[in-house]
């Protein structure tokens, strides 16, 4: 929907929400709202994603009393800026029927859910494990992680948390009893679904769940032989250092996937490679020592790309490609005291096509720790709150706390009205920082 002034103000009206409730619900700071339905400026591209999941959420009522609110001769223009998948979607889901009380559209899935058929095959298969969790079990446990994991990108981790920890709870209970042939496959599963479980609760900012299910999946990977899982939960154990600026232990870690016997996939090994340029970066500025680990993550990631095509598709670290080693330059940049250019490589390849909703709003909240850091407080806030946005929507407290890091980074201009608009939003959403 395009969102013009009258069409906010018809929204909210609608929600029958005041301007500071609004705003809380979309991320934004009320200044902002009432900015909108005065047509001072629009929304920006990410708030209009929110405007248009507010939309999507709204109840056939809501979406009755919006064009009920709209000024006379607006309302066939409202109705054709409805997006045309999700109008035939409306049609083909009437809002009574399962799918749309799901969750679902055409255009926008549900988040994978536990099934009546996923609990019987479960249930069977911890009543009988010896007899009943065999390698169908397995492959089906595997993939749906795998789905899981894609659901995560776009909604967050509360809504499949539920599921994977069901999923590595039944691995853990049937493993006990399962037959030998199949048991080193099944601890194989368990320890993708572990170290998925500490990824998202890492993304909720939940530490020490992190740790506990980061060594679950090292044990069970160690269990089952799997030295590959083994060199990927350590790397993914440096980056986890990222969150508190332990420089030296991300960068002994990342050093350690290298040296160890893990059989890291080459993907892996420029993840690792990377982590090295970074902590170079945060812990001597070397530029030259830091862009020299950075070419040689490029040229294995170049080489992992060849190994993929001989392979048939990608191995473990298959979601780390060009684009993700490109925000992690501009990290080194800004952690290299060259904020400047960080922005400039953000700004040139940090795009909604190319990363999931999560970690668009991220890597957005990184960009905004950036402009703050080379001087930008006004830029830094409008791209912060649009972070927020983003960061409320997706459940990543990790995000989160980057933007709270950007307005600690902003305290010179604490009073600046850009600046008071992002801690407004902040303070509106519950998140803690120093304003000090």
């Amino acid at each position: 929907m395009e969102w013009d002034p009258a069409n906010i103000r018809a929204l909210r009206a609608a929600l029958r929400l005041p301007q500071e409730k609004f705003a809380f619900q979309l991320g934004a700071a009320p200044k902002t709202v009432r900015n909108w339905e005065q047509g001072q400026h629009p929304p920006s591209l990410a708030l209009q994603r929110e405007l248009d999941q507010a939309w999507e959420s709204a109840s056939p009522e809501q979406k009755r009393r919006f064009f009920a609110c709209l000024p006379p001769g607006r309302k066939a223009t409202a109705w054709s800026a409805v997006d045309t998948d999700e109008g035939e979607a409306a049609r083909a889901f009437p809002m009574d029927s399962p799918v749309a009380q799901l969750g679902g559209s055409a255009s926008r899935p549900a988040p994978p859910a536990v099934t009546p058929d996923d609990l019987k095959r479960i249930a069977a298969a911890l009543q009988d494990a010896h007899r009943y969790m065999d390698l169908e079990v397995v492959e089906y446990f595997r993939e749906r992680i795998a789905a899981c994991a894609v659901s995560d990108g776009a909604s967050g981790p509360k809504g499949v948390l539920p599921v994977v920890l069901g999923i590595v709870g039944a691995i853990e209970s049937g493993g006990r009893h399962v037959k030998a042939s199949v048991r080193g496959q099944l601890l194989a599963v368990g320890a993708q679904g572990a170290e998925f479980v500490a990824w998202l609760y890492r993304d909720l900012g939940m530490q020490e769940m992190a740790d506990y299910w980061r060594d679950r999946a090292i044990d069970w990977a160690q269990e089952a032989g799997d030295l590959s899982m083994q060199g990927y939960a350590l790397l993914k154990k440096s980056q986890a250092c990222w969150d508190d600026r332990d420089a030296i232990r991300m960068l002994s870690l990342a050093r350690a996937v290298q040296e160890g016997p893990w059989r890291a996939s080459i993907r892996v090994r420029a993840e690792a490679v990377q982590q090295e340029a970074r902590c170079h970066a945060m812990l001597s500025g070397d530029l030259e020592m830091m862009e020299r680990k950075l070419d040689e993550a490029q040229n294995l990631l170049a080489e992992g790309a060849a190994h993929d095509d001989q392979e048939g598709g990608p191995q473990l670290g298959a979601h780390y490609g060009p684009e993700l080693l490109t925000m992690q330059i501009a990290i080194c940049y800004w952690e290299a005291g060259r904020p400047g250019r960080a922005v400039e490589v953000f700004q040139d390849h940090l795009t909604t096509e190319a990363f999931s909703r999560r970690d668009y709003g991220y890597f957005t909240s990184l960009m905004a720790s950036a402009l703050a850091a080379a001087g930008e407080p006004r830029e830094a806030c409008r791209v912060g709150i649009d972070a927020l946005g983003i960061a409320l929507a997706t459940n990543s407290t990790r995000t989160t706390r980057e933007i709270a890091r950007v307005a600690s980074c902003l305290q010179p201009w604490r009073h600046h009205p850009p600046v008071r608009d992002l801690y407004d939003a902040l303070a509106a959403s519950g998140v803690t920082f120093s304003s000090s």
